[in-house]
């Protein structure tokens, strides 16, 4: 008998729907005779205001006020506030959350956001059902208090540092399993020089010019304009931006390939071959979020990250500094000069992509998938 399993998300960033999904396409293709695996967003068909206060309310402060988003992220660390924004988030989200349990009835909920993790637990329990319900925490080192406010739960983590943060806050090992953060299949494997080669064929890339390629995910990526106008000063190279939902990012790459003359920019809005273009790259300019970083990093390709969101991101951008995976630069002034001394010196960029390649990256989504599905 198929068991059935709810992937509970919500939109806020694709930093919690990207890894459910990964982990998800794993398992219909390698279990899909043993399990059944329902994607919900935690939003869809409820309360109207709800999803415009999380999603769009997210969106906007990313786009325009990352310092408020920052201050909220803090005074939520302070246990009563965050368990008044806990309790009010629940009371919005329970009737969707609700009526999506009463209807699937599944046998195990993964939760991909910490805004759900009370209102599924407070459902579990007064339904009587036997739902096992585990919280993979898409934030891989430094994670929010919210996460951990509900007790008794079973925890999917990536990374030991997490682990040990858990445990120091009381939670027992057992209740913890540690893997590589999951990222879409495709990330596993890296192009071949031919294909590299065809590939930017087809992307109407010059050859013989190194490759810059700008990207911040699904909300592109801030400061984006200001980055592309800069890097428009090297003009030996392919500029490739990627502007994702963001219509007006979109609208000011296209006005700043007009006006700089510069004649090897193509710009993009939302794709679906973000594989290709990151794997065309020499050097990627970037934020630094979990599965973006892991993605560049999969693909041996040198991050250079101009921005992160505090203190949620913090942990990715000490990772790639520690272990010399990239560069941290939010001086944009000092990015045109970082970018050429890279381009130009073929041993230093060697060095980084030996440092990415000895470590041994893995693609967490088939261990996160076999777990789930094998280990009952």
């Amino acid at each position: 008998m198929r068991r059935k399993y709810l992937f509970f998300y919500l939109k806020t960033g694709g930093g919690h729907l990207a890894p459910a999904k990964a982990v998800a396409s794993v398992v219909e293709r390698d279990y899909s005779s043993d399990a059944e695996v329902v994607l919900v967003d935690g939003l869809a068909g409820g309360n109207k205001l709800a999803r415009t206060i999380i999603e769009d309310g997210y969106s906007f402060l990313q786009a325009s006020a990352r310092w408020y988003y920052a201050a909220l992220y803090f005074v939520n660390k302070f246990s009563p506030l965050g368990q008044w924004t806990l309790r009010l988030a629940t009371l919005f989200l329970k009737p969707a959350v609700r009526k999506r349990i009463e209807e699937e009835r599944p046998d195990r909920i993964i939760i991909f956001h910490f805004l759900l993790v009370k209102p599924v637990h407070d459902l579990v329990r007064k339904s009587g059902l036997p739902i096992e319900v585990i919280t993979a925490v898409t934030d891989p080192f430094t994670a929010h208090p919210l996460w951990f406010i509900t007790k008794g739960q079973q925890f999917i983590l990536f990374s030991d540092q997490l682990k040990a943060t858990c445990m120091m806050k009381g939670v027992p090992e057992s209740s913890i399993h540690v893997f590589p953060f999951p990222v879409s299949l495709k990330f596993s494997r890296s192009m071949a020089a031919d294909e590299i080669v065809q590939t930017k064929k087809r992307l109407n890339l010059e050859e013989g010019r190194k490759v810059v390629l700008i990207f911040g995910g699904a909300d592109g990526i801030p400061r984006g304009a200001r980055i592309l106008r800069d890097l428009s000063a090297l003009a030996d190279v392919n500029l490739i931006i990627v502007c994702g939902k963001n219509t007006v990012l979109y609208q000011q790459a296209m006005s700043i390939k007009s006006s700089s003359g510069h004649k090897h920019t193509t710009v993009y809005g939302y794709v679906d071959f973000i594989h290709d273009l990151i794997s065309v790259s020499d050097l990627v300019v970037s934020k630094c979020g979990a599965s973006t970083f892991k993605e560049i990093l999969l693909l041996g390709k040198i991050p250079i990250v101009t921005d992160y969101i505090w203190e949620q991101e913090k942990g990715n951008v000490e990772f790639l500094q520690k272990h010399r995976f990239g560069y941290f630069e939010p001086d944009l002034r000092k990015l045109p000069g970082l970018v050429r001394s890279l381009l130009d010196d073929e041993q230093l960029r060697s060095s980084i992509t030996a440092n990415i390649r000895n470590a041994e990256l893995r693609n967490g989504a088939e261990e996160v998938a076999r777990s789930l599905i094998e280990e009952n």
